[in-house]
């Protein structure tokens, strides 16, 4: 299963060719021979699992996928996203009964997400989808940019209010409070790498006030920001 996040890539797959833009999962059936890459002018973001087990069949044909049909789309791909990310994080548990629980519960949820958010869609109302998708992208890729609502809206060549409402309406959160969750979400996987403090993990989301950035990592975490650091 490959997600695409940003940017676009192809497949080719039993003679076919499968354009994949963000917010579109593709799922590619084992044994098939396939061949994908990234659009060179506009290179994808994409997560990905290999997924195998007795209920995989059952999961594919609820999301109404087939050989012939093995693309869909969805209206909510910043909540896929934090489903895949939330969905990693027990990878990095090993292989013991609660974690590899925790894996096949996130994982459902992910898929679930996916069936909840299936859509097909107009020209129109995805070419705003796609404008959304743009800005959010731009957001995520630059987290330490002080963002406004009007410069995000002016990304996505949308009024502020009409930004706003799809963004709720995708994301089931505001730009502003996704943009928060987005650089904790970083700030957290810095300080689980050991790579920064928590001071140079606030700076690198944007955040050069380290007591502000601690408040608000608890605030939103439930936990202080030193509790996720390891390594030195």
């Amino acid at each position: 299963m490959i997600g695409c996040v940003s940017g676009r890539g192809t497949c080719v797959l039993n003679g076919r060719q499968w354009r994949v833009e963000p917010g579109e999962l593709l799922f590619l059936p084992p044994g098939k021979l396939h061949v994908y890459h990234a659009d060179p002018d506009d290179p994808w973001t994409i997560f990905w699992f290999h997924l195998r087990g007795l209920r995989v069949a059952d999961h594919l044909e609820n999301l109404g996928i087939t050989e012939d049909e093995p693309k869909l789309r969805v209206d909510a791909p910043t909540a896929l996203i934090e489903a895949f990310e939330d969905t990693f994080r027990h990878t990095t548990h090993g292989f013991g009964e609660a974690a590899m629980t925790g894996l096949c519960t996130a994982f459902t949820r992910l898929i679930g997400l996916a069936r909840v958010h299936r859509k097909a869609q107009g020209a129109r109302s995805r070419g705003s989808e796609d404008r959304l998708l743009k800005a959010l992208a731009t957001m995520r890729g630059h987290l330490d940019h002080p963002w406004s609502l009007e410069e995000l809206a002016g990304i996505a060549g949308l009024s502020a209010p009409h930004f706003a409402d799809l963004c709720r309406k995708h994301t089931g959160m505001p730009p502003l409070g996704l943009l928060i969750r987005l650089r904790l979400q970083k700030a957290m996987e810095l300080l689980q790498r050991g790579t920064h403090n928590v001071g140079e993990a606030g700076q690198e989301v944007g955040y050069a006030d380290p007591f502000y950035f601690s408040r608000l990592f608890r605030k939103h975490m439930g936990m202080p920001p030193s509790a996720c650091r390891n390594g030195p």
